[in-house]
């Protein structure tokens, strides 16, 4: 039961992350509409708990295109 709960969040999760790049030409503006996106939803349903489990998943998502930014090759660096 935990890896079916496990496998519907990482979905939940891509779907979040796809969602914001298709809002954002980069990484960045794609962590900044979700970064906006779970503001409103912290400021306006922070006492609810369902509201809360999409908060923790947007804040997953966050952290998956972070990591996807980072492993992105430097440009124009000179050794």
């Amino acid at each position: 039961m935990q890896n079916q709960i496990n496998r519907l969040a990482n979905l939940i999760i891509q779907d979040i992350r796809d969602e914001a790049m298709r809002h954002g030409s980069s990484y960045n503006e794609a962590v900044a509409y979700l970064s906006a996106k779970k503001e409103k939803l912290h400021a306006n349903y922070k006492d609810n708990p369902v509201y809360g489990v999409q908060i923790d998943l947007i804040t997953n998502a966050i952290q998956e295109l972070k990591k996807e930014a980072m492993q992105l090759p430097l440009k124009n660096i000179k050794n």
